[in-house]
């Protein structure tokens, strides 16, 4: 597959997410289920790259070709949200050129001596909350976590409310690792409390026992 085929097929598979019928242009939103598609795609792609992601208290995806924690890295990248009636291009052209430039130099055969990074940025057009580059803004300093959370959209659902849901989504799907894990900890936690001889100690072992949420994946 040469490079212009492996970007054309990756534009390929991004057109359609987001598309309103109507006005032919893009809403693809943060915290939304066109975003979590799009988180989804990115993931995938970026596992194979071979790439290592990670994610930030923001949700911004870091994809790393090599290991940021030993040497200081460069990275290329953009965002996959849009404005209202967005078009094509701003934002998924960055992010779709950044990982054909790693599979461009993956099949040559280049080995880098500085760690590569290939970002999505979330919620970096600020369409939904007000708030343009909340993901970098946050991660950079420029806006305190407090006041990303406190964002709202026109609906009066906050950027809190907006990340959570996907989580329960996430914990719905997967009841039974939920269920397990919560017996697990209830468990160990009875265990503890039986054989803690003050009785004024035993309390805190039922206070630990807390809702267990599995890894997203």
């Amino acid at each position: 597959m040469t490079e212009s085929d492996y970007f054309d097929t990756r534009w390929a598979e991004l057109l359609p997410v987001g598309r309103d019928g109507g006005s032919g242009g893009y809403r693809r939103f943060a915290w939304t289920r066109e975003d979590h598609t799009l988180r989804e795609w990115f993931g995938g792609e970026c596992a194979a790259l071979g790439l290592d992601l990670t994610l930030d208290r923001m949700g911004n995806q870091w994809a790393w070709w090599g290991n940021p924690d030993e040497t200081p890295g460069v990275v290329i990248g953009s965002h996959l949200d849009s404005v209202p009636d967005g078009g094509a291009y701003d934002g998924p052209l960055g992010v779709v050129s950044a990982l054909a430039t790693v599979k461009a130099l993956q099949d040559s055969g280049f080995h880098p001596s500085t760690p590569i990074g290939v970002v999505n940025f979330g919620d970096e057009e600020g369409a939904r909350f007000g708030v343009a580059c909340a993901g970098s803004r946050v991660i950079s300093g420029a806006m305190t976590a407090e006041r990303a959370l406190g964002l709202s959209d026109a609906a009066g659902v906050t950027m809190a409310l907006a990340i959570l849901v996907p989580l329960l989504a996430v914990l719905v799907q997967r009841w039974w690792l939920s269920a397990l894990v919560a017996l697990l900890m209830l468990g160990t936690a009875l265990m503890l409390w039986a054989v803690t001889p003050d009785a004024s100690m035993r309390a805190p072992w039922l206070l630990w026992v807390v809702p267990a949420v599995p890894a997203v994946e």
